[in-house]
């Protein structure tokens, strides 16, 4: 379609509209909505949330994501100083120089 047909189509559109009365049409329909189902969803949700929290407290939850995230932090970061060379640090000190000042100027404006 072209400008032409949109402003034709839009011109008809606005000529023929036409406001249907509410009468509190809306206002019933809202209250006639069963409460019961966001109820059950919130009551169920805080449920989920406790039980939750419950389980990673007693099967200590802290110690099993530190036992497991460490080694590979360990990995990693073993493995970058053994790779680590001067060229390869100064694109990264560049870049987080860069970042910073960029940080800091968005702060002082």
């Amino acid at each position: 379609m072209n400008n032409t047909d949109d402003q034709l189509i839009n011109k008809f559109m606005q000529a023929n509209k036409r406001e249907i009365a509410d009468n509190g049409f809306s206002r019933r329909v809202m209250r006639r909505l069963p409460i019961q189902t966001k109820v059950f969803a919130d009551i169920l949700t805080f449920i989920c949330i406790v039980v939750s929290g419950i389980l990673f407290y007693v099967f200590d939850g802290a110690s099993l994501i530190y036992e497991s995230v460490m080694p590979v932090i360990r990995h990693s970061t073993d493995t970058f100083i053994e790779n680590l060379n001067f060229q390869t640090l100064i694109p990264i000190v560049i870049v987080i120089t860069y970042l910073g000042i960029q940080k800091a100027i968005a702060l002082s404006e």
